[in-house]
């Protein structure tokens, strides 16, 4: 069974996320309405909870205290907040927390839940990240190990083809412009004579400020590019992207 934790002191926002995730998701849906009923709940269930969705202004934790009582059972986190969503994202920058919503009308909520359905399903879904720099290799994987994803880091252009031949199940691969022997744009070349975009999805990285580079890659047969100077933020959104393309292409092939 998969458990949602859902710690909001508003009974029309918890009532109304409870629904959606009982009633659209099919998950269980635990409610509390303070950090105290959050630590009892995390106790009961030894903390095996998939996601949990946190309110910020809680009556016994006013300044987001909640956070780091999730945190310590390393919980997939998605904030609700009524307040500023810039400010409240430059606080908990280093909280590891998935997405930040904003509770203003119903379309957020089902946005929050969107995200929930999403880390759920991340866990099945393997994704190679192709860097002969390590630091942004391990950037990108503990992103995506943030998401639930079973993040592949490999190093030269070369290793990338060998680990896709043993895993043919891999959905997402990054890839990185300059690298030795072979760049980003040839191994590009090379995965698409045998995987289409529909089938994996390609997403370029690039520190270099020449756009032209970016075109060559889509050119070549990438689905998406992000500058390695990329906030969070944008980094899972194009991911959201390409993992909802990727749903969408496999719901069509199975209806077809």
């Amino acid at each position: 069974m998969i458990n949602i934790l859902v710690v909001e002191d508003s009974k029309i926002v918890s009532t109304s996320l409870k629904d959606l995730i009982e009633n659209d998701l099919g998950y269980s849906c635990v409610v509390a309405e303070s950090k105290k009923e959050a630590a009892e709940c995390l106790l009961k269930y030894k903390g095996k909870f998939d996601v949990a969705l946190l309110d910020l202004g809680l009556p016994d934790a006013p300044k987001g205290e909640v956070v780091d009582l999730i945190r310590k059972f390393s919980i997939p986190t998605i904030i609700l907040t009524g307040s500023n969503l810039q400010a409240d994202e430059e606080k908990f920058r280093d909280k590891q927390i998935v997405d930040y919503v904003i509770k203003d009308g119903s379309y957020s909520l089902k946005y929050a839940v969107s995200v929930v359905k999403r880390i759920v399903n991340n866990k099945s879904v393997k994704v190679l990240v192709v860097d002969d720099s390590k630091s942004t290799c391990n950037k990108v994987c503990n992103l995506l190990s943030r998401y639930q994803l079973q993040a592949i880091p490999v190093y030269s252009a070369e290793s990338a083809l060998h680990i896709l031949e043993k895993n043919q199940d891999i959905k997402i691969i990054y890839i990185d412009y300059l690298m030795p022997n072979m760049n980003g744009l040839e191994l590009t070349r090379e995965i698409r004579k045998k995987y289409s975009k529909y089938d994996l999805s390609i997403i370029a990285l690039s520190g270099e400020s020449n756009r032209k580079i970016i075109s060559k890659f889509l050119k070549y047969g990438a689905n998406d590019f992000i500058y390695k100077g990329f906030t969070e933020e944008e980094f899972f959104i194009r991911l959201n992207n390409s993992l909802e393309m990727l749903e969408l292409f496999e719901n069509n092939k199975n209806e077809s």
